[in-house]
Order: C-alpha cells, then sequence, then structure tokens
C-alpha cells in the first residue's frame, strides 16, 4: 500500500510554522482537498500556492506543499533529503532570487484574493498544477467553480462558453469568464466521471461527433475564438476539419442519468475529427468495447462506422504527432521544474506515431 506524505511549508508566529524543528506533515490521500483538510489542525486554512516537489521513494511518495506566508520571515527547516534541494529552491526565492517568469499566476501571493473578488464567494482549491487551477465555493446559495488555466489554455472559457450556448447540458454551464486572464466560472457538474463508471462512454462519443459536425462549416469563428490552428494537411478522409476537444477521455467526462457532458475543453483547437476519437480509444479501451464507440461516433456524424474504421488507420500517425506537438508546446509554457513529465509525454507519442507509421503497437513501458 502507497503512503502519501505530505510537508507543508506555512506561516506562524511569523515566521515558518514548525513542529519539533521540521515542517508540518501529515499523511493522507494524493487528492488536494484532503490534504488541505488534514493540515488544517496544524496550520489553518492559508491561501495555498502549489505543489513545489513529488518525490517516490519505494512504497512512500512525498510532497512538498508551498502556503503563502503574508509576511512571515522564511527560514530553514528540517525536511526529508529527497525534499531537501526543493525547499532550498524555494527559501533562495524568499531571499531574493528569481521567481521564474512563467510560474502560474495561482502559485503566486494575492492570486486567490483577486479570484474570489471576482468569483464573489470564497473559493476552496480542488486542483491546482502548472496547467490550471480548479477551485469551488457557494454563490447566492449555489455550488460553483472558478477554472484557470495557463496562457496556452486562455481560449478555454471562450470556447466553452460559446458551445455551452449552443449545446446546453454537453458542456459545462458558464455563468461569466475573464477572457485576459483565462478565468470562468461554472455551475456544478452532475453525475460521476465516466471513468469510473461501468456504463459505457458510447452516449458521449455519439455527442461529441454532433458538436464536431455542427461546427465543421465554422472554424473561423473557432479561430476567432482562441482556438489552436492544427488544420494541417490532414489526410483526406471525407470528414472536415472542425473542432477536435484535443484531451477527450474518460476523464473528462460526467454520466447523469445517462447523458453526458464533456468538460475540459482546454486543448480545443480545429484539427481532424478523429483525432479525438483515435486518442480515446489509444487510452487503454478494451478492443471488445471499441466497436462500440466507433458505432456511436458514426452515428452522430451520419456517416458508416465501416468507414470510421477505415479512416482511422489513415489517422493514426498524424493523430500521434498531434499530440506530441501539443505537449512541446505545453512544456514550453511551464516554468522549468515543471516540464519533465511534459517532455516524456511528448517523446511517449513521437515513438507511438513511429510505431503507427509501420503498423505496429508500441511497447508497454511507450505508453503515456
Amino acid at each position: 500500500m502507497t503512503v502519501h506524505a505530505h510537508y507543508a511549508i506555512a506561516a506562524a508566529n511569523g515566521s515558518v510554522a514548525l513542529v519539533d524543528g521540521s515542517l508540518p506533515s501529515v499523511e493522507t490521500s494524493w487528492r488536494l482537498p484532503d490534504v488541505l483538510d488534514a493540515f488544517e489542525p496544524l496550520i489553518g486554512r492559508p491561501p495555498y500556492l502549489r505543489l513545489v516537489e513529488r518525490v517516490v521513494e519505494d512504497d512512500r511518495v512525498l510532497r512538498l506543499h508551498v502556503f503563502d506566508l503574508g509576511d512571515a520571515v522564511a527560514r530553514d527547516a528540517e525536511v526529508p533529503a529527497a525534499l531537501r534541494p526543493a525547499f532550498e529552491r524555494w527559501l533562495a526565492e524568499q531571499r531574493g532570487a528569481r521567481v521564474p517568469q512563467l510560474r502560474a499566476a495561482w502559485a503566486r501571493p494575492g492570486w486567490l484574493a483577486a479570484a474570489e473578488a471576482w468569483a464573489g464567494c470564497d473559493l476552496r482549491p480542488h486542483r491546482m498544477w502548472a496547467l490550471s487551477a480548479v477551485l469551488s465555493g457557494v454563490l447566492d446559495g449555489e455550488t460553483v467553480f472558478l477554472k484557470a488555466v495557463f496562457p496556452l489554455f486562455h481560449h478555454e472559457p471562450a470556447i466553452t462558453a460559446a458551445l455551452a450556448r449552443e449545446h446546453p447540458g454537453a458542456v459545462p454551464d458558464v455563468l461569466r469568464v475573464d477572457h485576459e486572464r483565462g478565468w470562468m466560472l461554472m455551475r456544478e457538474l452532475r453525475g460521476e466521471a465516466a471513468e469510473s463508471l461501468s456504463v459505457s462512454l458510447a452516449p458521449a462519443l455519439r455527442e461529441h461527433a454532433r458538436i464536431q459536425r455542427s461546427w465543421s462549416h465554422r472554424t473561423r469563428k473557432l479561430l476567432a475564438l482562441g482556438a489552436q490552428d492544427r488544420a494541417q494537411d490532414w489526410p483526406d478522409t471525407g470528414l472536415p476539419v472542425t473542432l477536435a476537444h484535443g484531451d477527450f477521455h474518460g476523464g473528462n467526462v460526467v454520466v447523469d442519468r445517462g447523458r453526458a457532458t464533456i468538460f475540459d475543453w482546454s486543448d480545443a483547437c480545429v484539427a481532424h475529427p478523429l483525432i479525438d476519437l483515435h486518442t480515446f480509444l489509444a487510452e487503454g479501451v478494451d478492443e471488445d468495447a471499441q466497436d462500440a464507440f466507433v458505432d456511436a461516433y458514426a452515428e452522430g456524424w451520419d456517416v458508416p462506422p465501416a468507414t470510421v474504421r477505415s479512416d482511422l488507420e489513415q489517422i493514426a500517425e498524424y493523430s500521434c504527432l498531434h499530440q506530441a506537438e501539443s505537449y512541446r508546446a505545453i512544456a514550453a509554457g511551464v516554468e522549468p521544474t515543471e516540464r519533465r513529465m511534459f517532455v516524456d509525454a511528448e517523446r511517449e507519442w513521437r515513438e507511438r506515431a513511429t510505431a503507427a507509421r509501420a503498423g505496429t503497437r508500441p511497447s508497454p513501458d511507450t505508453s503515456p
């Protein structure tokens, strides 16, 4: 059983909070809300900034979290050896070292107060990492979620709002957006994450194909909304270039009474529509289930399933290269200490592209 040990850099009595000379620590799950709840008796509820480091040691995972210190004085403290380099980088920044220019806005002091003022309610973090921050609050008695995205994804609020107007229920219901800062306030999604259900994701694929079809003659509008332009020389499969989600999988779908809602349009772009189906099927979908998914997707486009199956073979290499390019751009847009996972993902998708070109499958250790 994996043990998740968390350490906090937070303030107490005008300095760094310590427990017997060491940083406060808790053992709980990896989920940020659980971490914040576990730390509350030790440090209260200061604004959370970021995860500084994650280190795996056998059956233990060590994480170092930074909270807003306010006017507290930074000082040295005992930390596990594996977390010491990250702690020393943080300490150097507090003593005047340059803060990376590409650090996420929500990882900087003062951001939470500005976000709460804009949202009109107190906010509690759900997930905060290099690419986005998701927080929840209660506004006029209703649970709402604020999502902020890093600059490469600043089109997501505009894209999501446009889709919500034309496809209510199929995407999140957007209450307001701040285009310049890449923020949107949404109503709570109803249902359960599709990846946790035994039910089929076929309705989501059908709905997604319908959305793509409806936007296939409005690519200029998508580009005006900020969608990334990936309208390269795709194979001629008969399906037009249109809106692509870019990261379509069960984790970005919730299902409520058989109705699917598709969210997280951060990677939205103008590209070949089949990259979404290819990516979905490439992410560990059992071969026995693939026919039902392909059939549902083909129904959404009103084309024969056999056509989609044939086109998937043509698009495979290009789809993998599309994903590789996406990860390359993401890596270039985050601070250096956050890049490793995205660089690795780019390499893995390029290996998949090579395998697709050769008509083979990549070995298991090259799957992201």
